[in-house]
């Protein structure tokens, strides 16, 4: 953060911001990348105890643990109901 941090002009301020947001996002990443492993490792340790009777496949890390990279797993949709008139003037009384 710059030490003149009133002296910095809106665009410059967005500029800061995004950058701080990118290196989250990054540090976010880097995380999950670490996790993976580790449950992969998991996943692998698990299958050496693992009994082929009642569990036939063999265990991977999305049985444990669900990633953001995770795209090809679909998430619930919230389906909204609306509202009459009547019932959004008693939200807001």
């Amino acid at each position: 953060m710059p030490d003149e941090f009133y002296e910095l002009s809106l665009y410059e301020w967005l500029l800061f911001v995004e950058k701080h947001n990118r290196e989250i996002e990054r540090i976010k990443v880097e995380e999950e990348i670490r996790l993976h492993h580790t449950w992969e490792v998991i996943a692998a340790i698990y299958n050496t105890v693992r009994d082929s009777k009642k569990h036939p496949n063999p265990y991977t890390r999305k049985d444990f643990i669900t990633l953001s990279f995770d795209k090809d797993e679909k998430k619930e949709e919230v389906k909204s109901i609306p509202l009459t008139p009547d019932e959004v003037e008693s939200k807001f009384k």
